[in-house]
């Protein structure tokens, strides 16, 4: 019996040609550090590989995460993709956890969501992002430059 069915790519009918320019990607992420650890070891939130509308490691430093990503690209024109997207995470308010609880003693704000644009160049190397996104719904924008896919 399965439960659960994951399926690479779009499925043309038999015989035909795959042509999926579309594409909808889902990632969830978490983790937890059991027992005690150094600071340097805990979890950083927020980044251009975890919630973009945040600076890298703005968001959380804690003991547990957890992180959901929702991306739509699609064609432009040529080399250039488009993309939309929706990142959220929390640290389950495990920032207190950390010793010196440095989290904290910065205002964290240890969980959020942020929405975002970008436009995607296809290069022979690998895709190059560049992506603008919101902190919490606000008008608080982050712009990122990536090369690669997030996931």
């Amino acid at each position: 019996m399965d439960w659960l069915k994951i399926h690479k790519g779009c499925r043309p009918k038999a015989g035909e040609q795959a042509d999926c320019p579309q594409a909808i990607g889902v990632q969830i992420k978490g983790g937890a550090i059991m027992g005690e650890a150094p600071p340097y070891e805990a979890f950083c939130m927020g980044g251009s590989n975890s919630i973009r509308g945040w600076y890298d490691c703005d968001m959380a430093v804690s003991t547990a995460f957890s992180e959901l990503t929702i991306e739509y690209r699609f064609p432009l024109i040529s080399i250039f993709s488009g993309e939309v997207f929706m990142d959220a995470g929390t640290d389950f308010g495990t920032q207190k956890d950390v010793p010196g609880k440095p989290g904290l003693l910065l205002d964290k704000d240890g969980s959020g969501v942020s929405l975002g644009t970008g436009v995607i160049v296809t290069t022979p190397v690998g895709p190059i992002r560049v992506e603008v996104a919101t902190k919490d719904f606000t008008s608080d924008y982050r712009f990122n430059l990536g090369v690669g896919w997030k996931f």
